[in-house]
């Protein structure tokens, strides 16, 4: 089914709607989720969140990318419930190293907030890279890859791939500080 007929499916609040968009982003949105959390039924579940979010948010949103709209929705609650394993000390996985790996470049403080000029800065940022390296960074920092999946993707060796994501951060780095955004 197409996007555009899921999405009718939703303005009409019909269930079918749900259904559907779990025969066709249902893996797409779990191996998000389960990037970022350490437990499958976690990442379930969350998955399940999610749609039920989309369900609330469609009507009156209209989402130009259902797969999108779903992959940020999936990564924000994931977020959400890994922030809840950290405070617990459980946090464990390739989140925290993608988290340590920013640091370096993005204040704590502001992935905190809803900050709408950061994240237009950023979305600039990220159409300033070249096709290839934009994929690359999506790929680790917002999916969570790990680095040599990516390498494999690009048919790259994994240090190459450790090369482009180091340079990427600290052109980030620079343009957040010329933005105001100091360390």
């Amino acid at each position: 089914m197409q996007d555009r007929d899921i999405l009718q499916l939703y303005q009409n609040r019909d269930r079918q709607a749900l259904v559907e968009t779990h025969q066709k982003y249902g893996s797409y949105c779990l191996a998000l989720a389960s990037a970022i959390l350490c437990k499958k039924q976690d990442a379930q579940n969350t998955v399940r969140d999610a749609y039920l979010e989309a369900w609330q948010a469609i009507p009156p949103t209209r989402p130009g990318s259902l797969k999108i709209f779903l992959a940020k929705i999936t990564r924000k609650l994931a977020f959400s419930q890994w922030l809840h394993y950290d405070a617990q000390q459980q946090a464990v996985g390739e989140m925290e190293a993608v988290l340590e790996e920013l640091e370096s470049c993005i204040p704590a403080e502001t992935v905190q907030q809803d900050d709408r000029e950061l994240t237009a800065t950023i979305r600039s940022f990220l159409n300033s890279l070249t096709e290839r390296d934009r994929s690359i960074f999506l790929r680790r920092y917002f999916f969570v890859e790990e680095s040599t999946a990516i390498a494999a993707r690009y048919g790259m060796k994994p240090a190459a791939v450790l090369r482009s994501l180091a340079r990427a951060r600290k052109r980030l780095e620079t343009v957040l500080e010329q933005e105001g955004y100091a360390l």
